[in-house]
Formats: structure tokens, sequence, C-alpha cells
């Protein structure tokens, strides 16, 4: 035997069920729609990522760089360089005989001269 209170109980019952039936399927047409843009933006994404490939064999064969700072790094280095080979210059004509020391600088003048124009070069290539 049932009390009037239970059949109350039975009505709420399959009115919630219900609506929650309704939440669910449109919970799971969400759920499609979403899992259909994630496809989509992974297929995107691969497709960017084979763009930002092509580019960068593109510049590569061109020769364009980003600076990332290189040239005013080199142009330290170059003036780094001049800066010892100007206090070099008086030892070496103080101590004529020493040849190691004078090739030495020699050729670190003459790198320095190399750098230079590498930095030259790569600021054009930026630019």
């Amino acid at each position: 035997m049932m009390t009037y209170t239970g059949l109350f109980e039975e009505g709420k019952k399959d009115e919630q069920i219900s609506k929650l039936k309704k939440e669910i399927k449109e919970l799971k047409a969400i759920d499609r729609s979403h899992q259909k843009l994630n496809g989509d933006l992974r297929l995107e994404i691969e497709k960017l990522k084979k763009d930002i490939q092509i580019l960068q064999e593109g510049n590569d064969a061109m020769n364009l760089y980003r600076d990332d700072g290189i040239g005013a790094k080199l142009e330290e280095i170059v003036r780094a360089m001049v800066g010892h080979v100007k206090v070099a210059r008086p030892l070496i004509n103080k101590y004529p005989r020493n040849k190691l020391f004078s090739t030495a600088v020699r050729k670190i003048s003459e790198h320095a001269v190399e750098i230079h124009k590498i930095c030259k070069k790569i600021k054009n290539k930026i630019n």
C-alpha cells in the first residue's frame, strides 16, 4: 500500500529523469561539436607547421635570418680585437724579433677585418 506522498515523489523522479536525459543529449551534442572543432584545429596546426617549415627552408635558401643580436655581438668582438691589436702594436715595435707575437697580432687583425665583413653581410641580409 502506497501513501499519497510516495505518488508525488514518483512523478518528481520521472520528471527529473527526463530532464537529466535531455541534458545528457545536449551535452553529447556539445561533446561531438567540440571533438569536431578539436580535430579541425589539429589539422590546422599541422598545416601551419608545414607552412613554417617551408618558410624556414625558403629563408635559408635566400640567406634571410633573424638578427637575435648577432650583429651587435660580432661588432663587440671586433671592437675588442681592435683594442687588443692597438695595445700590441707598441710591443711589436719594442720587440721586433719576436716573430711569433707579431704574426699572432697580424692574424688577429686579419680576423677582426673578416668578422667585420661578415657582420656587415649579416646586417644587409636582415635589413
